[in-house]
């Protein structure tokens, strides 16, 4: 599990900020949820091209590293398609981008259901 893909996930600070080189002056093994103080995240601004900008919403490194230890052996954790199966794209947290093709499969799909309700 590469910690950095999952907190800077599709984003392209990602490549210059890397979380798992963070040193906390606590374990977060020793950390209680209760003990945390929950914060909205910080945003900042990046820019894409000459005059747009993306807004990036980073959330505490120290609330995310201990929601990440307490649920991380959950049995279900890393099936992101069974938390909304709505959603049409699914995320790879080896490379901290999203599985090519899989839109395509699911546009694929809903055109064969279009031709069979026609």
């Amino acid at each position: 599990m590469n910690i950095n893909n999952l907190y800077n996930f599709k984003n392209p600070v990602r490549h210059f900020l890397n979380i798992g080189d963070v040193r906390l002056h606590t374990n977060v093994e020793d950390v209680e949820i209760r003990d945390l103080t929950w914060t909205q995240p910080i945003q900042f601004r990046v820019r894409k091209d000459e005059s747009e900008y993306r807004r990036l919403k980073m959330p505490n490194i120290l609330n995310f590293l201990c929601a990440l230890n307490r649920f991380k052996d959950s049995t279900n954790f890393f099936e992101f398609e069974e938390i909304d199966i709505r959603k049409r794209l699914i995320p790879n947290t080896e490379t901290g981008d999203f599985a090519t093709g899989v839109y395509d499969v699911q546009l694929e799909s809903d055109f064969e259901k279009l031709c069979v309700y026609d």
